[in-house]
C-alpha cells in the first residue's frame, strides 16, 4: 500500500510534465499597436516575446486573420480607430485556442496587405503589398486605447470610426432597403446572464450600437428598442395570462410591428 501511495502520485506527475512544459514554452503576445497615415495606409504591430510561427488568410469581407502558433496573450481586447482610420475599421485579438492567439483586422476588401516577421513581433501592413517599415517606426511609443469586449462607445466616437471612405466600400448601399429593428436583449433592472463580472445587457447593447451605423450605411432604416441601459416597456399587451416578463418581450415586438419592420433582430449571449 505504501508503494502504491508513492508510485501513483509520481505517475500522475509524470503524465503532467508534457502539458506543463508546453505551457511554459508558449510565446507571449504582449500587446497590439495600431498606426495609420493620411495616404490610406496603416500598420498593426503584434508585439511578441520570442520567435513566432504564424499563418494568415483573408475572408471574403476583407478581414485579415493572423494565427500565431504556440502562443498565449497577456490580455485580449479590441482597438477601434477613431482618427486617420480610413482603411482599418477595427482590430480584435484574443486567445483562439489554448495554444494559439488570433488577430483579426477589419479592412477594405480592395486593400492590399502584407504580413512580415520583424524585430520584436509581426507587422501587418494594410494598403501596401510590402511591409511599411517607415510607418511602423516608433509605433510602440503610441500605445493604443484598448477597449474591453463589453465596451460601449460614445456615439460621437462611434461616428468618427464609421465615417470613412473605407467603411462605405465595406458596406455598399442596398437598393430599396427596408426597416430593421435591433433589440439589445435585457436592460435596466434585467441584467441577463452574468459571467466574469460582465452583464449580458451591457454586451448586447455594445453589439447593437456597433451594428446600427453599419446597417444605416447600407441604406437600411434602423430602429432600436433601447439605446441606453433601461427596461423596455411599451403599450400594455392586453392578453390574459401574460406576466411582466412576457409583457416586456411583447413590447419589444410591438416596436417592430408598429413600424412595419421587415426584420427584427434580438441580440443575446450565453454565459
Amino acid at each position: 500500500m505504501r508503494f502504491f501511495n508513492f508510485i501513483f502520485p509520481l505517475f500522475c506527475f509524470i503524465l503532467l510534465i508534457p502539458s506543463i512544459a508546453k505551457a511554459q514554452d508558449l510565446l507571449t503576445v504582449q500587446n497590439v499597436f495600431f498606426k495609420s497615415s493620411q495616404d490610406n495606409t496603416a500598420v498593426v504591430f503584434v508585439q511578441i516575446q520570442g520567435e513566432p510561427k504564424f499563418s494568415y488568410f483573408r475572408l471574403d469581407d476583407g478581414r485579415i486573420v493572423l494565427d500565431i502558433e504556440n502562443s498565449k496573450i497577456v490580455k485580449k481586447g479590441v482597438i477601434i480607430p477613431t482618427s486617420n482610420s480610413n482603411i482599418i475599421s477595427e482590430i480584435h485579438f484574443a486567445q483562439n485556442t489554448p495554444d494559439m492567439v488570433r488577430v483579426v483586422v477589419g479592412s477594405d476588401v480592395k486593400a492590399s496587405y502584407n504580413i512580415s516577421k520583424v524585430d520584436g513581433g509581426i507587422l501587418i501592413s494594410v494598403g501596401s503589398s510590402k511591409p511599411l517599415l517607415s510607418l511602423a517606426n516608433g509605433i510602440t511609443n503610441e500605445a493604443p486605447k484598448l477597449l474591453p469586449y463589453n465596451y460601449i462607445p460614445e456615439k460621437g466616437q462611434l461616428a468618427n470610426s464609421q465615417n470613412s471612405q473605407t467603411n462605405n466600400n465595406l458596406y455598399p448601399p442596398i437598393k430599396n432597403a427596408k426597416i430593421i429593428v435591433i433589440d439589445p436583449g435585457h436592460g435596466g433592472s434585467d441584467p441577463g446572464c452574468v459571467a466574469n463580472g460582465v452583464e449580458e445587457k451591457v454586451a448586447t447593447l455594445g453589439v447593437a450600437l456597433h451594428l446600427k451605423p453599419i446597417l444605416e450605411k447600407m441604406g437600411f432604416k434602423v430602429i432600436m428598442t433601447r439605446e441606453t441601459d433601461k427596461d423596455v416597456w411599451g403599450k400594455p399587451y392586453n392578453m390574459p395570462g401574460y406576466d411582466a416578463n412576457e409583457s416586456e418581450l411583447q413590447a419589444r415586438v410591438n416596436i417592430a410591428n408598429e413600424n412595419g419592420a421587415a426584420l427584427f433582430v434580438s441580440i443575446h449571449f450565453n454565459a
